[in-house]
């Protein structure tokens, strides 16, 4: 019988999870990592498969940029490995840090308030259309507003540089 967890659910082991990764506490991350369930994970699957297959089931419908993206390095690893090889170093050492702590605050605050942006994540789950007299209603607008906000500075930061 198949074992189901809610996003939530998910999350809470995985922050735990991630966060004793963070504090250089490996033993611990993958004993709570074994609490994740999915079926195509093996028991003892490392923290970025576990991160990966958290955000393929979070975004549901948008699986094929996932694979767009895969395809595209598989076809640069083909032509040029060394350049590829390169490309991972230098963003192990630069950038892979600062990236994962952006995203374990993103999923934080998103999952802080996740009863505001369920119903979004659904319509994306699910590539459903947002028809025009729709409109949202919250009660942590504030909130959100500054979720947003903070998120879309962060990518426009990022690609400043």
């Amino acid at each position: 019988m198949a074992k189901i967890q809610t996003h939530p659910q998910q999350w809470a082991i995985i922050s735990k999870a991630w966060s004793l990764a963070r504090s250089r506490r490996a033993d611990l991350s993958r004993v709570e990592l074994r609490k994740y369930f999915s079926e195509e994970l093996e028991a003892d699957a490392e923290l970025d498969d576990v991160l990966f297959d958290f955000g393929a089931r979070l975004l549901q419908a948008k699986g094929p940029l996932y694979m767009g993206a895969y395809s595209v390095m598989n076809e640069c690893a083909k032509r040029a490995p060394e350049r590829v090889n390169d490309f991972r170093a230098w963003y192990a050492t630069n950038l892979a840090r600062e990236h994962k702590d952006r995203y374990f605050d993103i999923f934080s605050q998103f999952f802080r308030d996740y009863g505001e942006f369920g119903q979004a994540l659904l319509l994306t789950q699910y590539n459903l259309p947002i028809g025009r007299d729709e409109s949202a209603s919250s009660q942590a607008l504030p909130r959100n507003n500054i979720f947003y906000a903070k998120r879309f500075r962060g990518a426009l930061v990022s690609a400043d540089r």
